[in-house]
């Protein structure tokens, strides 16, 4: 028993579900052609190079007297030794 044709009614609600558009459809790519023009360029720089250092004065131009060379820096970097800290142990083993 074959049915040739198909049924005209159906029991139950029809879900309308929505299609996330995620992900864009096969046709949707836009593929470069070879004939378009090039979207970036290499051309040279017109501009000289400057160096900005130029531009800023140095420390001492506006204060003289207030540049000190003959004085060792305020600022150190290492350890402070004092009887406080503990005792530094040697690297033998």
């Amino acid at each position: 028993f074959i049915l040739t044709y198909s049924p005209q009614y159906t029991f139950g609600v029809k879900i309308h579900t929505e299609k996330y558009a995620d992900t864009p459809a096969p046709n949707s790519y836009r593929i470069p052609s070879v004939l378009d023009a090039p979207v970036y360029t290499m051309s040279g720089r017109h501009k000289m190079p400057q160096d900005d250092r130029v531009k800023v004065p140095a420390p001492g131009t506006y204060s003289p007297e207030k540049m000190q060379i003959n004085r060792t820096p305020q600022i150190t970097f290492g350890i402070k030794h004092s009887p406080l800290l503990g005792q530094l142990k040697p690297l033998a083993p």
